[in-house]
């Protein structure tokens, strides 16, 4: 091998604040949002992977009809008012039926029209865990006191995260996996977990353990 792999990674932000381009204007176009990350990637030597930022949390819940009922509450935090919202909410969609899909998908016939063979983008091979997931849906807040205070329902609620991630990368593979050979989002799978971290390890093995080795059979 005469060169090691390597991704610079550059997200939306920083793209945005090199840029001078406003968040709002750059998630709402996908020509703004193009045209920001090349002039990032023209800037650093065409080492910046490009990305369709678009959000996919519709996959789990129904966010617009949530956001509909609670106008007052961040569209995202679905279980806020509680953990019951989740039978109300949450999504059975075909994943080609979810505007967010419908929109990535967009983006990547957007995206792919413009770019060379070498830098093509599809959907990396992964998602945020179930563990992240509960608590951008909950909040931090409550989050870490329902572990105690309803474990049961906290754990039906990660058998149904964790039941439709496993869908989702099966939708994701048989949709982008034919690029894998040009693109490096395909190397691995990418389960990402960043509050287990603060979970003592009697919690840890019971809400964390579990759910990966499910992920390590695949």
């Amino acid at each position: 091998m005469d060169f090691a792999p390597f991704r610079l990674w550059l997200d939306d932000t920083f793209v945005c604040s090199f840029t001078g381009v406003s968040p709002a204007r750059y998630f709402a176009d996908f020509e703004t949002m193009f045209e920001a990350q090349k002039s990032v990637n023209d800037r650093f030597c065409d080492m910046r992977d490009f990305s369709v930022d678009v959000g996919i949390l519709d996959i789990y819940f129904d966010i617009e009809a949530f956001a509909t009922d609670c106008s007052d509450l961040p569209a995202h935090r679905i279980l806020g008012p509680g953990l019951d919202n989740f039978d109300k909410y949450y999504c059975q969609k075909p994943f080609s039926e979810v505007n967010g899909v419908k929109r990535l998908l967009e983006g990547v016939h957007f995206f792919n029209q413009r770019l060379p063979r070498h830098k093509q983008v599809n959907y990396y091979f992964g998602s945020t865990g179930a563990m992240d997931l509960f608590s951008i849906f909950r909040g931090t807040e409550k989050f870490f006191t329902d572990f105690y205070d309803n474990p049961a329902c906290v754990k039906k609620i990660f058998d149904f995260l964790h039941e439709r991630t496993l869908s989702w990368l099966e939708f994701v593979e048989k949709t982008f996996s034919s690029m894998s050979s040009h693109n490096n989002l395909f190397d691995k799978i990418d389960i990402g977990e960043d509050y287990c971290a603060y979970l003592p390890p009697e919690l840890f093995d019971e809400f964390v353990i579990l759910y990966r080795r499910y992920f390590q059979e695949i």
